[in-house]
């Protein structure tokens, strides 16, 4: 929810599309132009989806990969 905010606040429509979410990972295409700073911002917000104050100080990580296909992606 919070990176489909992001990308309409940024009006990042045409550029930045959900193409599969399974369970708690998220496929995204993006634009080669912009994903360098569009990747790290969706990583950002999937780690700060909940604030450690409510999970006990609990944190949470993501990694964030690009490439052409599965076999290419290198982490951002």
């Amino acid at each position: 929810i919070e990176v489909d905010k992001f990308i309409k606040m940024k009006g990042l429509e045409k550029d930045v599309r959900l193409l599969l979410q399974v369970h708690d990972e998220l496929v995204y295409e993006i634009k080669d132009n912009i994903v360098e700073s569009v990747a790290p911002e969706i990583k950002k917000l999937m780690q700060d989806v909940i604030n450690p104050k409510k999970t006990s100080g609990v944190t949470f990580s993501a990694n964030a990969s690009s490439g052409d296909n599965w076999m290419e992606t290198k982490e951002i």
